[in-house]
């Protein structure tokens, strides 16, 4: 059985609903399907708003690259995937800290 998100496991509407179907969005239910991705070998961060999967792979509307050996911002001009420029990633907390019951990185509001 293909795991789903947890939303789709409470719902009676969406009981049939697989991994496939929601990365496709075949329920037709939109919203903003940001992703992340980190690559820590290249150093690099990928973020992704309006991801989908389709059937020669993903599309997203907006990507955004990240040099994580790097400290400066993206150019005058660019967005991302939170529209101001910066990266998400920072502001998230990880499964680990909430466990441990503490953020030892800053978080932008």
């Amino acid at each position: 059985m293909q795991p789903k998100p947890r939303f789709f496991r409470r719902s009676d509407d969406y009981r049939t609903a697989t991994l496939d179907s929601v990365q496709r969005d075949l329920q037709k239910l939109g919203g903003d399907r940001h992703a992340i991705v980190v690559g820590p070998a290249a150093g690099l961060l990928c973020e992704f708003y309006a991801l989908l999967k389709t059937d020669t792979g993903w599309e997203a509307k907006q990507a955004s690259i990240f040099d994580l050996k790097s400290n400066r911002s993206r150019p005058d001009g660019w967005t991302s995937s939170d529209a101001a420029g910066l990266p998400l990633f920072p502001a998230l907390v990880r499964w680990d800290e909430l466990k441990r019951g503490r953020i030892d990185h800053a978080l932008i509001p």
